[in-house]
């Protein structure tokens, strides 16, 4: 895996992939008892996002500008499949450090030692990463400036499937691990007739591919059914609630999601079911903010 020092590398072909499994690694203590302060966030909530990892200790009122600025990119992106993810690695109480996220304004998850990584390794004292949609790092090192450039990059090129490169990501890895996910962006594909058209002349036998395995989708009751969990799970996860126009979201509201869709959870098809599974329990830390 990438190492502390290493500079900005282009984030190229970047698509959704599963975090948890991509490249053998995985979110590290993220999890409600490391949890400091921001939004809940979950292992598979981070899942195809492009992440600012931001190392440091959270109790330390010197790193407040440099806090304020990510808050200020976390803002930026808010409706974007981005997250920025402060990892508190100070000796400082907990305690110390929510407050002074408190005082800051800070809204961005914080957890205690968050990391990814696939070693059993801690993450260092400091530094600012970014890990695009792949679970890959591309960029590495202390200046947060740099790396939320790399985020505008890594989140450009995760938008959309450009061509059979990109595709690849989605054809032979997201189809197997986050089957709803493929789906909508498939779909979302398919809608740009004009863009498939132009695609189809220069890479005929890759947009035939995508037309048999999209059928494939489309022909899965199950799958369907999930892209609409994906779909209501990125919604709830992903709204402002101090927004104007935000609607109110209430524990009955969530209640009827769940008691819709909990039977994929028991598919068949063990990639649907796992996937449910991600999504319900993001749904779950949403509930969880509405009972304080």
């Amino acid at each position: 895996m990438a190492k502390r020092g290493i500079v900005v590398v282009t984030a190229a072909c970047v698509a959704i992939a599963f975090a948890q499994v991509a490249f053998g690694k995985e979110w590290r203590n993220v999890t409600p008892e490391t949890r400091i302060g921001g939004r809940i966030v979950s292992p598979g909530y981070l899942q195809g996002k492009v992440v600012l990892l931001d190392c440091r200790d959270y109790a330390d009122a010197s790193g407040a500008e440099a806090m304020k600025r990510l808050q200020g990119v976390w803002r930026t992106y808010a409706s974007k499949p981005f997250v920025v993810l402060g990892c508190h690695t100070g000796r400082s109480n907990r305690a110390a450090a929510a407050a002074l996220m408190s005082r800051l304004g800070i809204t961005y998850p914080v957890y205690e030692g968050a990391f990814i990584s696939d070693e059993d390794e801690a993450p260092p004292a400091r530094l600012v990463a970014v890990v695009d949609a792949a679970a890959q790092f591309v960029y590495s090192g202390t200046d947060d400036r740099k790396a939320s450039g790399a985020c505008g990059d890594a989140i450009f090129s995760a938008k959309r499937p450009a061509g059979p490169g990109q595709w690849k990501h989605i054809l032979d890895y997201e189809v197997e691990h986050l089957p709803g996910s493929a789906y909508l962006r498939l779909k979302e594909l398919g809608t740009l007739k004009k863009d498939l058209t132009e695609l189809a002349k220069k890479y005929p036998e890759d947009v035939k591919r995508y037309v048999r395995v999209f059928a494939g989708l489309k022909a899965s009751k199950d799958v369907k059914k999930l892209a609409e969990l994906v779909a209501a799970s990125r919604l709830l996860k992903d709204r402002d609630p101090s927004a104007k126009n935000a609607r109110k979201i209430t524990k009955a509201d969530l209640d009827r999601i769940e008691a819709k869709y909990v039977s994929l959870k028991s598919s068949e098809d063990p990639k649907v079911a796992q996937e449910a599974k991600n999504c319900l329990y993001d749904i779950k830390c949403v509930k969880a903010t509405l009972a304080r």
